[in-house]
């Protein structure tokens, strides 16, 4: 990843890591999102493109690995995806337990704070992430 003039190299090596993502051991996975956090900035395409199975890596079991899928999940949101994100991220919060659904709605209104296309769907999503999140935020 560090090698800055073969950009086929590292795009390679992040084809590896989003397939490592499909593993069923949880130390592969965690140690595939870790290593996608610190790569999202090389490059944002090549990450991005894995962005349904780092969404499917928030329903695991593991605590660890929800929260470094959501980091992820962060880091990768921008101004032209933030309404698909935060739809799937809201979706999800339906069914999050307890313990994840305070990280899960702090995340989801510093992504609709940060990014946020208008105003209004700002404090509309907001309104509506504390209305499903209860007591947990």
């Amino acid at each position: 990843m560090a090698i800055e003039a073969s950009q086929g190299l590292r795009v390679l090596g992040i084809n590896i890591l989003g397939r490592f993502l499909a593993n069923k051991e949880n130390n592969v996975r965690y140690v595939a999102l870790q290593q996608l956090i610190l790569v999202v900035d090389l490059d944002y395409n090549a990450v991005s493109r894995h962005r349904q199975i780092i969404t499917d890596c928030l329903k695991d079991h593991d605590i660890c690995i929800k929260k470094q899928a959501l980091d992820l999940i962060y880091k990768i949101t921008n101004s032209m995806n933030v309404k698909s994100i935060t739809k799937e991220l809201i979706n999800y919060l339906l069914v999050a337990d307890s313990e994840f659904r305070k990280e899960l709605s702090n995340k989801i209104c510093l992504i609709c704070e940060k990014y946020a296309p208008t105003k209004k769907w700002h404090i509309d999503t907001v309104v509506k992430v504390l209305t499903m999140s209860g007591s947990s935020v």
